[in-house]
């Protein structure tokens, strides 16, 4: 057995700020770790567990085997993950895995063909967390990207508002009848979705499960989906939406 890639855990200082390791653990820096990880025949993988906000930028983090290349677990309540301008493309495994007690914000992502078996091109989750934080994908950077992955594109686990702008989530569902995007949240926390297209998925485009709080459609559109089973549908919601439409020149 070989492995392909070694995730680096317990290298963050918890007083810091991400930008270096934790001098105790790592006095001399990563040349050392680094050059054993080489002579293994491995290369790096990226896996932070924060207790405080954290930021990545501009990552791209492709072609990988074995886990999810990039997994974020933040567990201080009230601190935030943000990934801006990323892409997560063709792994073996879900292309983004980021689990936090804070608001989960991602901005211009793609995470397109991760093929291994059960991958999601993103997987988030803040669900059951005090303060109910919720989940931002926004598009002020570029849209959204979660398409031909192995199962479904974009699974959303929160106990907060969702909000999507210009999500495209299409052809999802390779590795078995799974849809483009899931979105669950609960209580009085809403929904809103903006600009954005689930299209020939293996099985419904868009699943939303969820409380007492508003749905909202604005230029949302959902079609070709379920080929095995037609009459299933695009949509799978447990309330209406609120729809209204708009020019969103994807």
């Amino acid at each position: 057995m070989k492995w392909d890639y070694y995730g680096i855990e317990f290298w963050h200082d918890p007083a810091a700020d991400l930008s270096a390791p934790n001098v105790r653990n790592f006095p001399n820096g990563f040349a050392k770790t680094m050059r054993e990880i080489a002579r293994q025949g491995m290369k790096p993988g990226l896996w932070i567990d924060s207790g405080g906000s954290v930021l990545v930028n501009g990552t791209t983090a492709s072609n990988n085997t074995g886990s999810a290349p990039v997994t974020i677990r933040d567990h201080t309540l009230g601190k935030t993950v943000t990934v801006n301008q990323s892409n997560f493309n063709a792994n073996a495994a879900t292309g983004l895995f980021i689990q936090s007690a804070g608001v989960i914000t991602l901005n211009n992502i793609s995470a397109n063909d991760n093929l291994g078996d059960h991958s999601y091109g993103v997987d988030l989750h803040n669900y059951d967390i005090t303060g109910s934080p919720g989940v931002n994908i926004l598009s002020t950077s570029g849209n959204n990207q979660f398409n031909g992955n192995a199962w479904i594109g974009l699974n959303v686990n929160s106990s907060g508002n969702i909000s999507l702008s210009k999500v495209l989530a299409s052809d999802n569902g390779a590795g078995g009848p799974s849809s483009g995007a899931y979105l669950y949240t609960t209580g009085t926390s809403s929904i809103g979705i903006t600009c954005s297209a689930f299209n020939h998925n293996a099985k419904y485009g868009l699943e939303v499960d969820m409380g007492t709080g508003t749905l909202t459609f604005k230029g949302v559109a959902a079609n070709h989906n379920n080929a095995a089973n037609p009459t299933w549908g695009d949509l799978n919601l447990n309330k209406a939406p609120v729809m209204s439409w708009t020019v969103c020149g994807y």
